[in-house]
């Protein structure tokens, strides 16, 4: 099993120091929510500490995305090779 695909040091840093800009967005794939925290600076400095507290969650919910797409390449394979 994988323990993480993305490590929460890395996110929780990014939120902490480019969150105003929406850098943490594009680390999980919400390209519309990054440019709407870049030209609202973090929804009114509203939705960056709101982040903030919820690192732990997304990191979850990234984690589990990453580890479904990394077992279904290993079936994928397990069926190609046999």
């Amino acid at each position: 099993m994988i323990k993480n695909c993305r490590g929460f040091t890395v996110k929780s840093k990014r939120t902490a120091y480019l969150g105003i800009f929406g850098a943490h967005k594009f680390y999980f794939r919400k390209p519309g929510m990054c440019i709407l925290y870049f030209f609202t600076l973090g929804l009114l400095f509203i939705g960056w500490p709101k982040d903030l507290a919820r690192i732990r969650q997304d990191l979850e919910k990234a984690n589990l995305f990453c580890e479904s797409i990394i077992l279904k390449i290993k079936r994928l394979l397990q069926i190609l090779l046999l």
